[in-house]
């Protein structure tokens, strides 16, 4: 069975990056709305979380904590396109919460070890 890996964003552009980047390997779904993904990731929590760090009305970090109040092992990649030094606190803070933090643009190499790590961490641990 496929891993199922959620892909959240404000960019559908980013999300249909991500989705080509890893359909051949996985389940991907993907969704631009923090909060309907929260609600589905709390009723079934995928595999692998890949959340942007900085959206609006409901931010990344927001959902990583609500995500892991309730889901404490579920492994999430957070990604960030905030290149500005001001804005890169809250995307390092998420690093305690995340297994990887990957910096938009990232290489489609990145993004893949990224997950493959994710998963194989999550195998691992059962």
């Amino acid at each position: 069975m496929r891993a199922h890996i959620l892909v959240i964003d404000d960019e559908p552009v980013v999300l249909e990056i991500v989705r080509t980047h890893l359909a051949s390997s996985y389940e991907v779904t993907t969704e631009t709305d923090p909060e309907e993904a929260l609600r589905a990731c709390l009723k079934q929590p995928p595999d692998l979380v890949i959340v942007d760090v900085y959206m609006p009305e409901m931010d990344g970090l927001q959902f990583i904590f609500a995500v892991k109040a309730v889901h404490p092992d579920l492994p999430i990649i957070a990604m960030s396109g905030g290149g500005q030094l001001d804005l890169m606190a809250p995307v390092d803070a998420a690093g305690f919460f995340v297994k990887r933090v990957l910096r938009k643009p990232f290489q489609r190499s990145e993004l893949v070890a990224a997950v493959a790590d994710a998963l194989s961490a999550k195998d691992a641990a059962g």
